[in-house]
């Protein structure tokens, strides 16, 4: 199905093709097995065409889903309510429904649904349950359903989830827990999900996960931690290493990272760190991990890192390190990532660069120094860096002097790679403040001259009685 965006009563919704052109009209089918209700429809009609498997109720008046809603429609594989004002789902609403694979109830004003409520539809593969204002979950809720394959609970309100909740959900791949107000979770909550390969639980309020909650899960291709509050990662959180592909942890407060912690990743290819609290990184974090290609160290509290810290990351080709509190850089930072081809250095405290310190990441295409305090930059800095397609240097207080004419030269010859939106401009000497860089001409970066000193005269003055008298007393 193609979808297009609608916004509705200041809501913005995703809906199908389908839901189209519907509105006025009792109801509206686009293809023979589907049908669409619109928001004129105020209750669940008791008989639908045997050939119709998908309905779709969209905006419809409809407050409650009553028990036996579709008992005389057995044929239904889909049904899906999507904004309707509908605040409760009455036990026995989805009876009869054997055939039913996928059932959406989003964007309502449910609260919260009784346990047993989708006992009745055992071949369930699919159940989204998002943009709701669900405050719990309870244990039975989805008992039953040993075919549900994908499971979306995410921008609800949900506090709290009962232990032994999703415990029969044998089959589930996919849980979507995001964006909700979970401040913690029980250690077994998972312990059941031994298919799960992914499990997204980013923006709740999260301070801790349990050491355990993962060992259930052998098969995790994707966890999603990120945007919570979380100050400290367990040692041993992530057993199954040799399966993970995507692990987002940013956007919390971690403030340090335990040795060897990203160490046999083999299969990892997506790890974000960016936007936490890191001070400082140990001298062994990574290592065993040939598919990672990308690191995000942005936005942290880092100024320095051990020499060699990325080296076993042999095939990164991504490092950002920007907005962080560097003050220079060295290159053995650097050691071992030959194969980098984006550096972010942008805003941080760079005050001076050393002119090797770019020479051991020779393969560098773009590379980012904006916003940074530098003034100006070592003679043959950018020799090694024969790659490069794009470097911005604006937003720093250059001083354009005689001591500038390499940088001043070497950016008129490069304007090509040289990011111009906004340009680079001089901060110093205040005649030259805010003249693009390239615009000048050489004999305008000049050094201030000092005039040069004279010696006074020192001559000793006599009195008119010392001239005539000599030595007269």
């Amino acid at each position: 199905r193609k979808c297009i965006f609608i916004k509705t009563s200041n809501r913005m919704f995703i809906f199908s093709y389908l839901h189209l052109n519907i509105y006025g009209n009792p109801a509206a089918a686009t293809k023979e097995h589907q049908m669409t209700f619109p928001s004129s429809t105020t209750e669940i009609p008791h008989t639908l065409m045997p050939r119709v498997t998908e309905v779709f109720f969209v905006e419809s008046k409809i407050p409650t889903i009553p028990k036996g809603a579709f008992v005389a429609n057995p044929q239904l594989e889909k049904v899906e309510f999507l904004n309707t004002p509908t605040v409760s789902v009455e036990a026995g609403a989805f009876e009869g429904l054997d055939s039913l694979k996928d059932l959406e109830i989003v964007g309502t004003l449910l609260t919260s649904i009784a346990a047993g409520v989708f006992a009745e539809v055992p071949h369930l593969e699919s159940l989204v349950l998002k943009s709701n204002q669900l405050g719990g979950l309870q244990r039975g809720l989805f008992d039953g359903l040993i075919k549900l394959t994908q499971l979306q609970l995410h921008m609800n309100s949900i506090q709290s989830i009962e232990d032994g909740t999703f415990d029969e959900l044998k089959s589930l791949k996919s849980l979507h827990l995001a964006k909700n107000n979970l401040t913690s979770i029980s250690p077994s909550l998972f312990s059941q999900l031994d298919a799960l390969q992914t499990l997204r639980l980013y923006e709740n309020q999260l301070t801790s996960v349990p050491e355990e909650v993962f060992l259930p899960l052998p098969n995790l291709l994707e966890i999603g931690l990120q945007r919570n509050q979380i100050t400290q990662l367990a040692p041993r959180l992530f057993p199954h290493k040799d399966k993970l592909r995507k692990l987002y942890l940013d956007n919390n407060l971690l403030t340090d990272l335990p040795p060897e912690y990203f160490t046999g990743f083999s299969l990892l290819k997506t790890l974000t760190l960016h936007a936490n609290q890191l001070t400082g990184l140990p001298a062994l974090l990574f290592g065993g991990t040939p598919k990672l290609t990308e690191v995000r160290l942005h936005q942290n509290n880092l100024s320095s890192l051990p020499s060699g810290v990325f080296s076993p990351l042999t095939n990164l080709k991504e490092l950002d390190l920007s907005k962080n509190h560097f003050e220079t850089l060295s290159s053995e930072y650097f050691d071992g990532i030959a194969k980098l081809k984006k550096l972010y250095l942008s805003n941080n405290k760079l005050r001076t660069l050393n002119a090797n310190v770019f020479e051991k990441v020779t393969s560098v295409t773009i590379l980012k120094l904006s916003g940074n305090m530098l003034e100006n930059l070592p003679e043959d800095i950018f020799e090694p860096l024969k790659a490069l397609i794009r470097v911005d240097l604006n937003d720093n207080p250059w001083r354009c002097d005689c001591n500038f004419i390499y940088l001043y030269q070497w950016m008129k010859d490069n304007s090509k790679v040289l990011t111009h939106t906004p340009p680079v401009v001089c901060t110093f000497p205040n005649d030259l403040s805010g003249r693009e860089v390239i615009s000048l001409t050489e004999d305008q970066l000049v050094c201030p001259t000092l005039a040069p000193t004279t010696t006074p005269l020192h001559t000793t003055t006599m009195t008119v009685r010392q001239t005539v008298c000599g030595t007269c007393t």
